[in-house]
């Protein structure tokens, strides 16, 4: 792989750290096991041999645990300076550093992790960020799979983990960036949730779903999927799935964009009301049920 890699060793000059769980274990590996009950023949034999027998789920949470790991050179020209340290250079220009950590390695080459969110207008429509998006990493890792005889096994496999992976994140409403910044620096301010004060953008990572949808991931998967708990006749559960598949991942990201004006209007530091999580807990469990299908339409289409 070329401009994707492992670094093992030290790195140095990390610059815009902090801690970042995604979409949460919990709710990577229910979208994981959505995609899985949704396979082809053809891509469940691939996932099999690229897993060695194990399933998507195992693997899901992978990419938060090795983030730090798994990087991407950026050129001469693709980053500036910002107070000595390494940044990408945005499409104006600028530093962009939206959901990424640089480092400079002792050979002076610059590395960037893999954004985990992704750039709206204020249209919704998708922004490219070439090395600075998740959707720019998820057509990559894509590509891998689609030419897997080209790359070694722990290529292609790293390659699959990435796609599960940031197909969740690309779903979860605290990872959408809108260029009218009404995402208010992606939701990563302080609000009051359940009694306390907690960051907003981690409670759509996880405490909103998991505090209202109790259980497992199968259990969650239940909770999310009509073709799995029947709330729908087969016919119209179908038609759903269909419609939620269809189309490219750019027009999955204006879909997604167009669904999140109600997880923008906690303002600083107010109080999460129930009326508002009436709203919320529906909404996360239909984006990780349209991740789960829109994964499986992905991994049908590239193994």
């Amino acid at each position: 792989m070329k401009r994707f890699t492992i670094i093992l060793a030290a790195i140095v000059c990390l610059v815009n750290i902090e801690n970042a769980n995604a979409f949460g274990r919990r709710n990577h590996a229910t979208i994981a096991y959505i995609a899985e009950q949704h396979l082809s023949p053809a891509a469940r034999k691939a996932v099999q041999e690229i897993y060695n027998g194990e399933s998507l789920i195992e693997h899901a949470a992978f990419p938060d645990e090795d983030r730090y790991k798994i990087l991407v050179e950026l050129e001469v020209g693709e980053y500036i300076m910002v107070n000595g340290a390494p940044v990408l250079k945005g499409p104006d220009g600028k530093a962009f550093f939206y959901g990424a950590f640089f480092s400079t390695d002792e050979k002076g080459k610059v590395w960037s992790t893999i954004p985990h969110g992704w750039l709206a207008d204020n249209d919704g429509n998708y922004i490219n960020v070439d090395k600075g998006e998740c959707i720019w990493a998820i057509e990559m890792y894509t590509g891998i799979l689609i030419n897997k005889d080209k790359y070694s096994a722990e290529e292609v496999k790293l390659a699959l983990q990435m796609v599960v992976h940031l197909v969740g994140d690309m779903h979860c409403p605290s990872h959408v960036h809108f260029t009218d910044k009404r995402d208010r620096d992606d939701l990563k301010y302080n609000v009051i949730y359940n009694g306390k004060e907690i960051r907003y953008h981690n409670i759509w990572d996880t405490n909103i779903l998991v505090d209202r949808y109790i259980g497992g991931p199968v259990d969650f998967a239940y909770y999310c999927d009509p073709l799995i708990n029947g709330s729908l006749s087969r016919k119209e559960a179908l038609r759903r799935k269909k419609e939620i598949q269809k189309g490219s991942i750019e027009d999955w990201c204006r879909d997604i964009a167009g669904r999140l004006d109600p997880v923008f209007e906690p303002l600083p530091g107010s109080t999460i009301t129930k009326e508002q999580l009436q709203v919320f807990g529906p909404l996360g469990r239909d984006m990780v049920l349209r991740a789960g299908y829109r994964l499986a339409a992905l991994l049908n289409a590239s193994l």
